[in-house]
């Protein structure tokens, strides 16, 4: 048949899928994906342990009281709620299979505001940013184990799986973005497996594969592997990202446990602006225990390790091993109050030498909640502090109002030559080594003033927000990625803006949802284009008296004015030599894409279309040009083992 007619048929079977009447799949239950935030407009949330591989009608009788039986850590509390006026969207299990991304940098950038910074395909550098956050603005957590730069300013998200990974959070503030990636967790006694498989065009191929056993070698295990290979749009543009995840667990009963997580993620790539290959791996042993009904105690010990395999002269010295020791004590009450304190010591010189993270608030369904936040990092020469105050109003007669406040100091290493420890150099005439480096020579202080208010508005499925921006930095550096590796810090960046983010049912169609956003500034700045949008046509239905089909498709569009980057440049006139800031203007980005989801009982049927106007030109880093279309098809699959 070929795989053009493969992909062809399977093409059509799913659109076709999408076009059998209603009648013929017999009665059709509400729809049942209307969120109650706005953050959440594709986002689908289930209770804890009603995911896919629940017990089904008649199964709980024929199990035993020792299959029943499964342990988790013990829960630290889910915080702040999810929401638009919070800043806040989360995706849970089901809300990630829905989503069908590859990457985290793909995943993020469903959400508005959220700037991608793709170095290409496959295997090449991936960040995220948002408001312009530079350099210690930028953090990402694992269960709430930091994952620290290695390789630049912020994480480099192709080192970050999606491979084992239940929940994801992100935190998107004028003051700065925080993403928490949740472990999978146990749901049921029964050991259970899950795998997705894709291919599609530019040889691309997809592994995804997890399994869960509850009841393994005297505790829990869990193993899960990642592989994505693709050759590129163009000569030198092959890629791949393989990654490994392992855990075991000791438990005795649901309050007390022990957690040894290792992860690694290798990148390898033939693009030559960037390294060839680099491998990633973070482990961290965790002690939790619940200390009283509403309080959880945890420590942990962990090191992250950095590999380089480019052996170019510009690579020697990225790279290294960072350790981290901390604690922290979380507190969530029925009466909707929680509150979580956290220090962690962390090794290597450009980085502090302690961080203190105090979080808490309080959510009342009669009046609305209010949370506050403050951070402290210790670093060679300096102490920083930051701070931020949000709060929200319950709704009255649909509408909601909500403010955010961020002021404070952030810290954030230098850029990616980094060694572990700061080098001591033997002076090549004495032999006598060279007095220390200066260690403000590897990082950089950012102070920013920032606030965001604005309103909601829901009514009869209509769902409207809006809000108005104010950002004040002092500077804002260079993140130390490979397109801006040589920057220098913009000071004085001050913006105005506003955004507005809604959703709308299509009255013609059931499930059909109109949803958009729109964030404009009064002008540009390094890594924030003037403006970033976002639309699409969200359709959602479950089929069935047994629920058991459910299909979900998406066409839309993403897209961004021109964007600033910082490079830098020496110019020699007749008189002076000098260094000067020069603002690299990416061009204008669009994208259009499509994604096609049917579920029949577990297993899942998926298409999906990214670029399908086949845009030329598409690109964040200057000269590193992105494929121009990709149509990837597959399945995913879960299933009691």
């Amino acid at each position: 048949m070929g795989i053009i007619g493969r992909r062809i048929a399977l093409t059509g079977l799913v659109f076709g899928m999408s076009l059998v009447p209603e009648a013929a799949l017999g009665q059709v239950p509400p729809d049942s994906i209307r969120p109650d935030s706005a953050a959440m407009d594709t986002l689908r949330i289930r209770p804890e342990g009603s995911d896919s591989l629940q017990v089904g009608p008649g199964e709980a009788d024929t199990l035993s009281a020792e299959d029943t039986i499964f342990y988790n850590l013990p829960d630290v509390g889910s915080g702040l709620p999810a929401g638009w006026g919070q800043g806040v969207w989360h995706w849970d299990r089901e809300a990630l299979q829905v989503a069908a991304a590859t990457t985290l940098g793909e995943l993020l950038d469903e959400v508005p505001g959220v700037v991608p910074l793709l170095g290409g395909d496959y295997g090449t550098p991936e960040y995220v940013t948002a408001f312009a956050a530079d350099v210690g603005r930028i953090r990402v957590f694992r269960d709430g184990f930091e994952l620290l730069p290695m390789d630049g300013g912020v994480t480099n998200l192709t080192h970050i799986g999606l491979a084992g990974i239940e929940e994801v959070t992100l935190d998107r503030q004028p003051g700065g973005i925080v993403i928490h990636l949740s472990s999978l967790r146990h749901h049921d006694a029964r050991p259970a497996s899950e795998i997705e498989v894709g291919t599609g065009e530019l040889d691309t191929n997809i592994f995804r594969g997890t399994f869960l056993d509850p009841s393994a070698l005297g505790g829990s295990v869990a193993v899960a592997l990642d592989r994505s290979d693709t050759r590129g749009d163009g000569s030198g543009e092959s890629g791949s990202r393989t990654g490994t995840w392992l855990r075991y667990q000791r438990h005795w009963g649901d309050d007390f446990g022990v957690a040894l997580d290792y992860r690694s993620l290798r990148s390898e790539t033939a693009v030559s602006d960037f390294m060839s290959g680099a491998s990633r791996s973070d482990w961290v042993v965790r002690v939790r225990k619940r200390v009283l009904s509403a309080v959880v105690g945890e420590v942990f010990r962990g090191n992250t390790t950095l590999d380089v395999k480019d052996e170019r002269e510009a690579y020697l010295g990225v790279g290294g091993s960072r350790s981290q020791t901390g604690a922290s004590l979380s507190a969530s009450l029925d009466a909707g109050v929680w509150g979580r304190a956290t220090y962690r010591r962390l090794g290597g010189d450009d980085l502090p030498s302690g961080r203190m993270d105090l979080e808490g608030g309080v959510t009342l369904p009669w009046l609305g909640g209010v949370a506050a936040e403050w951070h402290r990092g210790d670093w060679p020469t300096i102490t920083t502090t930051n701070h931020r105050l949000r709060a929200w109003t319950r709704p009255v007669a649909g509408l909601s109002l909500f403010a955010s406040r961020d002021e404070g100091w952030e810290g954030g290493r230098m850029g990616p030559a980094m060694l572990a420890e700061i080098p001591e150099v033997a002076d090549t005439l004495t032999g006598e080594p060279d007095p220390p480096a200066d260690p403000a020579a590897f990082f950089r202080m950012t102070h920013r003033e920032a606030t965001r208010a604005g309103g909601r508005f829901s009514w009869r499925g209509v769902d409207l927000s809006g809000a108005v921006l104010d950002l004040r930095a002092g500077e804002v550096f260079p993140l130390g990625i490979a397109a801006d590796v040589a920057g220098e810090e913009i000071t004085r960046v001050a913006r105005t803006g506003w955004e507005v983010w809604g959703r709308v049912p299509v009255p013609v169609m059931p499930g059909l949802n109109l949803v958009g956003s729109l964030q404009q500034w009064d002008e540009e700045a390094v890594y924030l284009p003037r403006q970033i949008y976002r639309g699409a046509f969200q359709y959602h239905r479950t089929f069935l008296e047994t629920g058991n089909f459910e299909l979900w498709w998406t066409v839309g569009v993403r897209g961004r004015d021109p964007m600033l980057l910082p490079t830098t440049t020496e110019a020699i006139d007749s008189t002076t030599a000098s260094t000067v800031v020069v603002h690299t203007r990416v061009p204008f980005h669009q994208s259009w894409y499509g994604r096609i989801q049917a579920r029949i009982m577990t297993l899942r049927i998926f298409v999906a279309w990214e670029n399908f106007t086949r845009r030329d030109a598409l690109h964040d880093f200057p000269g590193r040009v992105q494929p121009r279309m990709r149509a990837v098809y597959g399945i995913r699959w879960s299933m009691w083992n």
